[in-house]
């Protein structure tokens, strides 16, 4: 070794010359999968309660190796009625404000306040049309059509919307229901109150879940 360099050679308490070490950040690779969930509303169409209720068989298994974070990435939407519609009243804007999203694979942690009281202006008779346990997805369409026709929206593009973890299992199907967020105890709302159930211009919904390994 060149005695310059040996001068500048960090040493161990031995006197031994250390090896020089890489600084750089070696980051993990984190492993992510995305699932696709696609609800169309001709399904509904056929049930006269429009229960709202699906499953849906996925084309292959998947896989969940390692324990994840489930995050709702984005929903894209086609034909889903909007609350800015020329001529709705103030209660058919709420019920179009938002989707109310259960799965009944995903355990969220979402913890919402009553529902069935009567001071919340829901009729106690929906008691099992929870917001807790579910995934609240903003409906962001700004068409003032009556049909929606052709509005592609692309809704709560903003990332990392935490849903909850998963243990290491196979998902062979997806199913739980789907619902207005608000149901008016006056003039109880239903699926059709947000969704064209029926026909060529049927709502499409397009849910895209990312799986996150955690690092443990």
């Amino acid at each position: 070794m060149d005695p310059r360099l040996a001068m500048h050679q960090p040493t161990d308490d031995k006197g031994m010359f250390q090896m020089y070490q890489n600084t750089a950040y070696m980051g993990k690779r984190v492993e992510r999968q995305s699932l696709i969930v696609h609800i169309n509303a001709n399904m509904f169409s056929s049930l006269t309660a429009e229960s709202g209720r699906f499953d849906l068989t996925l084309e292959e298994d998947f896989n969940i190796g390692r324990a994840s974070d489930v995050y709702l990435d984005n929903m894209t939407s086609i034909h889903l009625k909007s609350p800015y519609e020329t001529g709705l009243t103030a209660v058919e804007t709420q019920r179009r404000m938002a989707i109310l999203l259960h799965i009944d694979q995903f355990k969220s942690k979402m913890v919402a306040t009553d529902t069935t009281s009567s001071d919340s202006g829901v009729d106690d008779k929906y008691q099992t049309h929870s917001m807790s346990g579910g995934i609240v997805v903003t409906n962001e369409s700004r068409t003032t059509s009556a049909t929606a026709t052709g509005d592609v929206v692309v809704h709560r593009a903003r990332k990392n919307n935490y849903i909850c973890t998963m243990n290491p299992k196979k998902l062979t199907r997806i199913s739980g229901t789907i619902s207005p967020l608000i149901k008016d105890g006056a003039s109880a709302s239903s699926l059709s109150d947000l969704l064209q159930i029926s026909g060529s211009h049927a709502t499409s919904l397009f849910f895209e879940f990312v799986f996150v390994e955690r690092d443990e």
